[in-house]
């Protein structure tokens, strides 16, 4: 019997294995996403269905005699050189890469008991591996997200309305949370170190008076105008933590107001490490433990919900791990085969330098209008809207800096992969996906509002169509647990991509700090490698606030990031208008 007879007989038995153990469906999404996928040049995409039915031989999905029999064909048609190819990844590569991944897990092992013994009863453990990932930074770009709270004083007239006063009030917060015993609480506390390769949490003596301070802005007048506001959030944004950097979090309070309608208004920015949370959790931390909201409730969950929730969980993550096994190889290999984003918002290396502005709603107008449009455009999203948007805004962009405008660029967009829990917790639970964003030319003769939207809305549904996302959180997972943080940076990179897109959902109501009700709230995400752009949505008491942060290579100014927002907000209420 011939070694082409044999690999036949026993792809026969896999094919059976295979189409009783796994959902055909999602087999059959996942062997479109790598057969679609623009893979390295070594292997065509019949001999990567080789490789998957060989050496992935559970993925293969083959119903029937005709897909087992196309199965072979491509077997046939490829070459003794290919096949020697696979079976050296099979044999080689993979017990070697397995192999180093079992040496860094003895080795963690090793240095977590070192730790221990050093630190004593001040450890709290290696870094989690989804935070881990974030301590992997470089001078010209921090991982730390940057919130811009505007209050408001609720009773003009009232002697208190002042920034001491906010100064007070927030400390008076963080000296209350210091009494809390739940370990989520705990961790705004803790101290981030950096020792032996990984990082990891001790505990630390915090004084609170250097984590919240009343800051000097450079301001000429009484009042700080925009401009002086926006150079302090942009001389801010990439300055390192208290302590060295080794803490997670400062608020800083600005000692000047400034005035807007009439009223005076106190300026904030709250620095957050993301190695501490995802947006998701430090958005419910920001009010639920500094505003005027009850951080200790939780809704308690009987015996029975708590089950199902244990089995939905078993279930997902026995699905999810199972899919990630046979998925990053391909992965990492169109990674690296993947070229860049070249247009003038991507390429130079990171200055370190900012450029920030936000615009925030003022009335509830705009938001509910688009869900209406939403509503009237089969299956879109929200998101799909704002993007759509963002795409006329930039080619208008391009123009105005005389640049050729790119058919389309590539943005990264973060996800929760699991649902928040009932109760607070302070962690990173996202993943991102590379998505194409089409540029689209708004004029008179130009498409109609849906079928912009809808050129949008194909992408979207290509990435989601993907395992991207749980392919990224799996490698984000194994070698944030594993690898130390130096080797992070190479595996984990963002040299692809253009720009960050992140929309986050707010609050429906206002919420308050004492005396002060926050008019506004904002937030920018870090900037990483060559991704030095940055969009970010908050939909807050009914308004859109947006914001944009950039790299001063990538965009040179202040202005010409308003415009990029003003011309974003703009297209948006074209797209209600004309809809309505």
């Amino acid at each position: 019997m011939s070694w082409l007879e044999k690999v036949q007989n026993s792809s026969q038995n896999w094919i059976k294995i295979a189409n009783e153990t796994f959902n055909s469906d999602s087999i059959r999404n996942f062997q479109e996403q790598v057969f679609k996928a623009s893979t390295a040049t070594t292997f065509s995409p019949s001999q990567l269905g080789i490789l998957s039915g060989i050496l992935i031989a559970l993925l293969v999905n083959a119903k029937n005699h005709k897909q087992h029999q196309k199965f072979i064909n491509n077997l046939k048609s490829s070459n003794v050189l290919s096949l020697v190819k696979v079976i050296g990844i099979c044999f080689v590569v993979v017990p070697l890469f397995v192999g180093i991944l079992g040496i860094f897990l003895i080795y963690r092992s090793f240095v977590n008991v070192i730790l221990n013994l050093k630190y004593g009863t001040r450890y709290r453990g290696i870094l989690d591996a989804n935070d881990a990932i974030w301590t992997v930074e470089d001078h010209t770009w921090k991982s730390v997200i940057n919130i811009l709270a505007i209050l408001e004083g609720q009773q003009p007239n009232k002697t208190s309305n002042n920034p001491e006063d906010i100064v007070l009030l927030i400390q008076e917060k963080f000296r209350n949370l210091q009494s809390y015993t739940s370990e989520p609480y705990r961790k705004v506390y803790y101290k981030l170190n950096r020792e032996l390769g990984y990082s990891f949490w001790t505990t630390d003596n915090i004084n609170i008076d250097n984590y919240v301070r009343l800051i000097e802005v450079p301001c000429s007048s009484e009042y700080l105008n925009l401009k002086d506001l926006q150079l302090w959030l942009e001389n801010t944004s990439n300055n390192i933590l208290p302590n060295n950097h080794s803490a997670l979090w400062e608020i800083l309070i600005s000692s000047k107001p400034f005035k807007e309608d009439k009223k005076l208004k106190y300026p904030i920015i709250c620095r957050v490490h993301h190695s501490l949370g995802d947006g998701v959790a430090l958005l419910r931390f920001f009010l639920e433990a500094i505003a005027d909201q009850d951080a200790t409730k939780t809704r308690p969950l009987n015996h029975h919900r708590k089950l199902e929730i244990n089995v939905r969980k078993t279930i997902t993550e026995l699905l999810r791990w199972t899919k990630l096994i046979g998925s990053i190889p391909f992965h990492i290999v169109q990674h690296f085969s993947d070229s860049s984003d070249n247009n003038t918002l991507h390429g130079p290396r990171l200055s370190g330098q900012k450029v920030s502005a936000w615009f925030h709603e003022s009335s509830v107008d705009l938001l509910p209008r688009l869900r209406k449009l939403k509503r009237t455009i089969p299956h879109s999203r929200f998101s799909d809207i704002i993007l759509t948007a963002l795409s006329a805004s930039l080619n208008n962009h391009f123009k105005k800096v005389s640049h050729p405008v790119p058919e389309v660029l590539r943005i990264i967009v973060p996800a929760r992969i699991e649902a928040p829990s009932t109760d607070f917790r302070l962690e990173n639970k996202f993943s991102v996906a590379v998505q194409k964003l089409p540029i689209i030319q708004m004029s008179s003769e130009s498409l109609s509002v849906s079928r912009m939207v809808t050129r949008v809305k194909r992408e979207t549904d290509l990435v989601r169509s993907k395992p991207d996302y749980v392919i990224n959180y799996g490698i984000m997972r194994v070698f944030g647990y594993l690898l130390p943080y130096p080797m992070l940076s190479g595996i984990l990179d963002s040299k692809l991509a253009t720009m960050v897109f992140s929309n986050l959902p707010g609050p429906v109501e206002e919420a308050t700090l004492g005396n002060y009700r926050i008019a506004n709230l904002s937030f920018s995400v870090p900037h990483r490698d060559l991704t030095g752009v940055g969009f970010t949505l908050l939909t807050y008491a009914g308004r859109i606030q947006i914001a944009i942060c950039a790299d001063k290579n990538l965009i040179s100014s202040a202005l010409e990031a308003s415009k990029i927002l003003q011309d974003t907000y703009n297209n948006l209420k074209y797209f209600v208008t004309v809809s309505e």
